[in-house]
């Protein structure tokens, strides 16, 4: 089963399983293969970025970019309106090597992208994805290899509060209680999307990988102990300030 099934004690109280027998066999991923970095100083709470934030994210992303120029990377955004305020800040020679998921693309210019993008692995123009972490890229599509060797969530991909989503907190918390009920009907299904994402680039036990989760939020414990366990065996934490 997909490992985005975590936390599995949440997944076996949402669907009712009392004492699930649970078979857990993880990539045996070698600290050497990979590396993290969380980010002081950035956020995107609100969904709005201010003249200010954007400065602070163009810093981090730039310096993400330049880092691994010679690899395939991707950009995970917490939504497209977040993403679309980062492109217009992109400078040109790097939009220039950027595949752009577009929300409400078809099926068949979503192959086109990323078929594009996949090619320029193998090139000396390498690619750069930007994708929703709420999107098919960040959960459909596999990266083996040099397809996808690095990659960036920029915020955290919460649902919207409108009247669906609240609805379903309300409900869980009749059935869970208000503590349980809106953890596991908000935060888990956000924190699974980045999970999601971080893994297109580990495939197997032999890929190596880059990450850098930019927003500060990352490192509250409710949200630093849904992260993968690759991700949380060899990270550090850098202030946007020293890049």
């Amino acid at each position: 089963m997909s490992g985005t099934l975590e936390p599995i004690k949440v997944f076996s109280e949402v669907i009712d399983i009392d004492n699930p027998y649970i078979i857990n066999k993880k990539f045996k991923i070698s600290s050497e293969n990979v590396s993290s970095i969380i980010i002081k100083g950035v956020t995107t709470k609100g969904e709005r970025l201010s003249e200010e934030m954007l400065k602070r994210y163009m810093r981090v992303i730039l310096s993400f970019l330049k880092k691994n120029y010679s690899r395939n990377v991707a950009i995970f955004s917490s939504s497209y309106r977040i993403q679309g305020t980062l492109l217009s800040a992109l400078p040109d020679d790097f939009r220039k090597r950027s595949y752009v998921e577009v929300e409400g693309m078809s099926g068949q210019q979503s192959r086109e992208v990323l078929n594009s993008f996949k090619l320029a692995a193998k090139s000396s123009q390498k690619g750069i994805l930007f994708a929703s972490a709420s999107g098919r890229f960040s959960e459909g599509a596999d990266f083996p290899e040099e397809e996808l060797e690095a990659a960036m969530v920029i915020g955290i991909p919460f649902e919207k509060l409108n009247i669906k989503i609240k609805a379903f907190i309300r409900y869980y918390n009749e059935i869970y209680g208000r503590k349980k009920g809106r953890y596991y009907a908000y935060t888990v299904p956000a924190l699974r999307k980045v999970s999601q994402a971080l893994g297109r680039v580990i495939r197997s036990e032999n890929d190596k990988g880059y990450f850098v989760l930019a927003d500060e939020r990352f490192l509250y414990k409710k949200y630093f102990d849904l992260l993968p366990e690759f991700v949380k065996r060899n990270y550090s934490i850098i202030d946007y300030e020293s890049l």
